[in-house]
């Protein structure tokens, strides 16, 4: 498998996303519309990387029918995938978006448990036939049965043999993640806001110093970027040379689910655009921040006004990317 971007989705779901007018908690509610997604985060990668006008491999864990249903479903888009098949069934998580009263409700099922055999299989397919353009996405959760450390040890065995990494994950999986020094982090502001166990000023544009240098301080472990996501705010983008921020766009949502996942691919392409010319050369010596601003908060907005966890095409991201400004901290 050549694709130099390899997405990696360890609890991948089939998501249906209702449209259900002023939905209420304890009452009977009709849905006026539904659909059904391949998603999870690695894959949400994956198919807006396709979206966008690249390509990549779709490297992940299914079971069962739903799994099944996934496979399908990236077949028909065209994506490449590996997946290593396990007992069980694959989650389905149900995204509930009320129009009216503009909130979105996730209920998300576990999937099914990963053993020490499947996890050593997955790891073989992932690393194989690698070269140093790959660029690894660690992204989402890990699963039931997988150790907190998966994503901090494949990083490791990445960052040895010089490949390119992206963690976009949570909790434990994230904090031990970085240990690891992937070479672009992107944490959303509550993840990062329990990554140092305090909450930050709101709204977030009011305390950008406060956030930038606890940012700075995920770079200690060898990480060369981390691009903190600020919902409708914007984002952050913090390296050892300098902090941008740029602000959220102007859009009406339809759907945040996703809409970090297209920022991911946003910058993985950016990475894949931008290969150092040396295995372990550092990203920051050949692609300034500025490079990678408009495309991962144009592809954020995109996503946004996009349905469910569908992904918003190339068009959209070159029309949100063209109105994105950015300041210097």
């Amino acid at each position: 498998m050549s694709r130099s971007i390899r997405t990696l989705t360890l609890n991948p779901a089939v998501d249906r996303t209702v449209l259900i007018e002023d939905f209420s908690v304890n009452q009977v509610n009709r849905i006026q519309a539904s659909r059904l997604d391949a998603g999870g985060k690695g894959i949400n990668v994956s198919k807006s990387i396709h979206a966008f006008g690249g390509a990549s491999c779709a490297y992940g864990v299914a079971a069962g029918s739903a799994g099944r249903f996934i496979a399908s479903y990236l077949t028909d888009l065209g994506i490449e995938h590996q997946f290593v098949w396990v007992d069980g069934e694959t989650r389905t998580n149900i995204k509930i978006v009320d129009p009216r009263n503009r909130t979105h409700t996730d209920i998300n099922d576990q999937g099914p448990e990963l053993t020490g055999a499947a996890l050593a299989e997955l790891e073989s397919l992932l690393f194989a036939g690698a070269d140093r353009e790959t660029i690894l996405v660690f992204s989402g959760s890990i699963g039931r049965g997988t150790p907190a450390d998966i994503y901090k040890k494949w990083i490791q065995k990445a960052r040895s043999i010089g490949y390119r990494t992206i963690l976009d994950a949570d909790g434990e999986a994230l904090r031990l993640g970085i240990e690891a020094g992937p070479t672009l982090v992107k944490p959303n502001i509550h993840e990062l806001e329990r990554l140092v166990g305090r909450p930050f000023q709101e709204p977030a544009a009011q305390a950008l110093h406060d956030i930038a240098a606890a940012a700075l301080r995920l770079l200690d472990s060898g990480t060369e970027t981390v691009v903190v996501s600020l919902g409708a705010e914007g984002a952050l983008f913090v390296n050892r040379q300098e902090a941008l921020y740029a602000k959220g766009l102007p859009v009406e949502a339809k759907s945040t689910v996703g809409a970090g996942d297209a920022m991911v691919a946003a910058l993985a392409m950016s990475l894949e655009r931008h290969a150092p010319l040396e295995r372990h050369e550092a990203l920051d010596q050949h692609m300034p921040l500025s490079a990678m601003v408009a495309a991962a908060i144009g592809a954020g907005a995109a996503a946004v006004a996009a349905e469910g966890t569908a992904s918003p095409s190339r068009a959209d991201l070159e029309h949100y990317a063209s109105q994105v400004t950015y300041i210097s901290l």
